[in-house]
């Protein structure tokens, strides 16, 4: 894997020791003086590895991820996904490549198998999908005929004035459960792509085993990259189709299309629009797996395929359409909107440029008054 061409070393340091580096930054100093192997615990929870001392623990300023420090080893837990740990293999090339040496990288998977890790992350979404449905309100589920779930940052989502039936803290996903205008809402934290696809399947199969004939109306909403050289860092986009890099650097250009409601529903877009203050610009999204991977002649390639900006969730989520599953399910709504975060192509990357994220609050506040409506 070649690091990104798009950031120099010094954007480079600051993206990277953000998110795997110690947030106090005379122990960062320390630590990156010393650190002599990464150790990566891979389809584990927290307290499954009770040798990692808790007086050791530290959480980086931009990763959710438990990291703790000791013994000049670095131990990092990834509970999230296999996605997740891409990117922290990535950040640890990323750091051999700051600190001009070789660090020992060891990925300790859970029973010691790859595949198992991974079916690890499909049981972890189905035990906190189904302990949802244990606290969502299933009369209320019956009587409307839908269940509406949001992805996002939750700390963008008020909850000021909703009844509240659940909020739940997961080293794979935190998650709340409350109704908008006695409307049930599942509402999960912000996702990575294969983990928001293990949890909709389950998602979708135990919905479908359970309420059949529902509704289910799924809102995601999160930063994306930009490469339309015509679209602005702090605009809101919303996709229609999407396209697969790996497919456009073969020579395959594919469309994907995305049934997004925000735009094929027009009172949904005509809520979306009042509610978020702005006309939000339609586009394809492109789908990408990691920051570090980002190379300057990939985008471009990614550009004349007719890409307008980036992000990893969208076309995962909207394939899971034709998921034969959900058979006995009633329609199921997409709603994705994103804030523009970086414009890599001009310049303007992750470890240098900031963006509005009240923004943020704008699209979630517009899901709820949808929800409201529906």
């Amino acid at each position: 894997m070649e690091l990104t061409d798009l950031m120099d070393k010094r954007q480079l340091g600051d993206y990277i020791y953000d998110r795997i580096a110690h947030p106090d930054m005379e122990t960062r100093k320390e630590q990156l003086k010393n650190i002599g192997e990464i150790v990566i615990h891979n389809g584990f929870l927290r307290n499954e590895l009770t040798f990692l001392y808790e007086k050791y623990f530290y959480q980086p300023k931009k990763s959710t991820e438990p990291h703790f420090y000791f013994n000049n080893k670095l131990h990092i837990i990834n509970s999230r996904g296999d996605i997740r740990l891409l990117r922290d293999e990535d950040l640890h090339k990323g750091l051999q490549y700051l600190l001009n040496r070789e660090i020992p990288l060891t990925i300790k998977d859970y029973e010691q198998q790859r595949s198992k890790a991974n079916r690890r992350f499909v049981d972890l979404a189905y035990d906190n999908v189904d302990l949802m449905f244990h606290y969502v309100d299933e009369k209320a589920i019956k009587d409307t005929n839908q269940l509406n779930v949001i992805f996002g940052p939750l700390q963008a989502l008020s909850i000021d004035g909703l009844e509240m039936d659940a909020d739940c803290k997961s080293d794979f996903i935190n998650h709340r459960v409350f109704k908008i205008d006695e409307k049930p809402v599942m509402n999960f934290d912000y996702v990575f792509a294969d983990q928001a696809k293990n949890l909709l399947q389950q998602l979708f199969l135990i919905s479908n085993s359970e309420f059949p004939g529902i509704d289910i109306n799924i809102f995601h909403y999160g930063k994306i990259g930009i490469i339309d050289k015509g679209y602005q860092v702090g605009r809101i986009y919303v996709p229609f189709a999407a396209l697969d890099e790996k497919k456009i650097l073969s020579g395959e250009v594919q469309d994907i299309p995305i049934y997004n409601q925000l735009i094929d529903d027009t009172s949904a877009w005509t809520i979306f629009q009042n509610e978020i203050g702005e006309d939000a610009l339609e586009g394809k999204t492109v789908n990408t797996v990691s920051v570090l991977r980002q190379m300057k002649k990939n985008l471009e390639k990614d550009l004349d395929a007719g890409g307008d900006f980036l992000d990893m969730e969208w076309m995962q989520m909207a394939m899971l359409d034709n998921n034969c599953s959900h058979s006995r399910l009633g329609e199921i709504r997409y709603h994705f909107a994103g804030v523009g975060s970086d414009k890599p192509l001009t310049g303007k990357t992750l470890a240098n440029t900031i963006y509005p994220r009240s923004k943020m609050n704008k699209i979630a506040n517009a899901y709820k008054e949808i929800i409201r409506r529906y």
